[in-house]
């Protein structure tokens, strides 16, 4: 892990409970200072985790970040299950369950910007399924009752390596990647 000077976290945020490979594990999550994205506590280019909600709290109490009443939101959501995604990647579901999907997009992201990495991928493709999920979970926000995504071949291929990066970056985000994968992956093109 790194030093304390290493250390960077939400300044206002909550404990959020991610299940990734199996595994719960509560991560201090709140919006960036300018807005525009998400963070979560990180040291040394890992997220920090706590195996429950509880030491998260008491984590964030030692460290001194303030809790946001509103980030907690709604408790019956705290916790995102990305294993339907990883199973939908891994062959074992035959369609993708759309909020799991976005979850794993999304965390993905938190996770890398979190830890000073670059993934952002981009491209009409891309852009468009991103859209879909989006449009999925919450129609409201493109003017709609309900959503529900029809996928092209080009689309489906685009998904599939998008949330397999995503993957990707979640476990070495976490730490959890073989060395010669983490190095692999510090010279990618992000």
């Amino acid at each position: 892990m790194g030093t304390e000077a290493d250390l960077a976290a939400p300044d206002r945020g909550a404990p959020c409970g991610i299940r990734f490979d199996g595994r719960l594990r509560w991560h201090w999550w709140g919006p960036e200072r300018d807005g525009w994205g998400d963070r979560i506590a990180a040291c040394g280019g890992r997220v920090l985790g706590w195996d429950s909600e509880e030491e998260c709290l008491a984590g964030a109490a030692r460290a001194g970040w303030e809790y946001d009443e509103d980030q907690a939101g709604d408790r019956s959501v705290l916790v995102s299950d990305l294993g339907p995604a990883q199973d939908w990647l891994a062959g074992r579901r035959t369609w993708l369950e759309v909020d799991a999907g976005l979850n794993l997009w999304n965390w993905a992201g938190d996770v890398s910007r979190s830890t000073g990495g670059a993934w952002n991928p981009r491209g009409r493709s891309v852009d468009r399924c991103y859209d879909k999920l989006v449009a999925a979970n919450v129609p409201y926000v493109f003017h709609l009752d309900s959503y529900r995504p029809q996928w092209t071949a080009h689309q489906l291929t685009a998904l599939r390596r998008v949330l397999g990066e995503a993957v990707h970056v979640v476990r070495a985000g976490y730490g959890d990647l073989p060395r010669r994968a983490r190095q692999k992956n510090s010279s990618s093109r992000r």
